[in-house]
């Protein structure tokens, strides 16, 4: 872990798409395994913004399929107009 850089749950970085994220222990050579990655969850409802919110829907159902059907181990999505990504990570236990 990088010292002064608090990567616990819940914790929001603007995105910077599934490249950087399928990544991030590689580039900050963290001591942890992905769990999950997939575009983020639709936050509005339609109640609150029926049109942002069928449309929000729309451009991460291909991401959804792609997260689903795509080999566990490939790092770049074709489908990036998510406009979030998830990412769980589970870090090494210490002793």
């Amino acid at each position: 872990m990088i010292k002064g850089l608090d990567f616990t749950y819940p914790f929001h970085v603007h995105d910077m798409g599934p490249s950087f994220w399928n990544r991030i222990s590689e580039t900050f050579q963290l001591d942890a395994r992905i769990v999950v990655s997939r575009p983020s969850p639709v936050e509005t409802s339609i109640k609150q913004a029926s049109a942002r919110t069928v449309a929000a829907h729309l451009l991460k159902v291909p991401g959804y399929l792609e997260s689903l059907l795509s080999p566990a181990g490939r790092k770049d999505r074709w489908w990036t107009l998510v406009g979030g990504w998830e990412l769980l990570l589970q870090t090494a236990s210490r002793p």
